[in-house]
């Protein structure tokens, strides 16, 4: 679901610059995203936490190539 992944990448990068509250601010982003993406009846669950899923583990490994491997951008 592309609208999993455009509501958990801004949360991604505030967990990881503003930590707590970055995170608080768009757990409920991201909570409101995924509401109305069910009852407007665009994603099932599954769906949804599969796009979610899927962006956090291309986020990771980003994280991994750029950080750990020192990969240049």
């Amino acid at each position: 679901s592309g609208h999993a992944c455009s509501a958990i990448w801004p949360v991604v990068i505030a967990c990881y610059y503003y930590k707590l509250i970055g995170a608080v601010i768009g757990i409920a982003i991201y909570s409101a995203v995924f509401w109305c993406s069910l009852t407007t009846k665009r994603h099932t669950a599954g769906e949804f936490l599969l796009g979610t899923f899927t962006c956090i583990i291309a986020a990771g490994i980003s994280a991994l190539l750029i950080f750990v491997l020192k990969l240049p951008l």
